[in-house]
């Protein structure tokens, strides 16, 4: 399990998940929800290494809102509108097919993928990513096979 410090005091709710799922047309599984509410922001305790080419620097998080947050820098909107069409894999998507989670080493995202109705965990790249073609590697099937392997 995924043990973080460092967890921003800023609560998330039922009710602010749901209004991101609205803006991002994407439903989100239901452990990447009990995981953000427990680790919102988080800094893992022990290295959390992705392919043995990333280390989770810092999990994302969830603020009401973001304007007024000091950690609104970190909040997953405010990530995703800094890379907008480079986060989708057509013109013709709604909302977005990847939506970040960490911050990992390298300049690189860790994201849930929406390349099919499950999604999988995928490493998101900003070099060679370019408008509706990002530059992702798929490295777990769903977001519980991620955690699982952290136990």
């Amino acid at each position: 399990m995924i043990r973080c410090n460092s967890v921003i005091p800023e609560a998330v709710t039922d009710e602010l998940i749901q209004a991101r799922e609205k803006s991002w047309r994407k439903t989100l599984p239901a452990d990447f929800k009990n995981f953000i509410k427990a680790n919102n922001g988080g800094i893992p305790d022990a290295p959390v290494r992705i392919d043995e080419k990333w280390t989770v620097e810092r999990f994302l998080c969830l603020v009401p809102k973001i304007s007024e947050s000091e950690y609104g820098s970190l909040d997953i909107s405010a990530v995703i509108t800094s890379y907008d069409e480079f986060m989708v894999f057509s013109g013709d998507t709604l909302g977005y097919d990847l939506i970040p989670f960490a911050r990992l080493s390298g300049d690189s995202l860790l994201c849930l993928c929406y390349e099919t109705a499950v999604p999988s965990v995928a490493v998101w790249q900003l070099q060679g990513s370019k408008e509706f073609d990002p530059n992702y590697h798929k490295c777990f099937e769903t977001f519980s096979d991620f955690a699982a392997a952290y136990i």
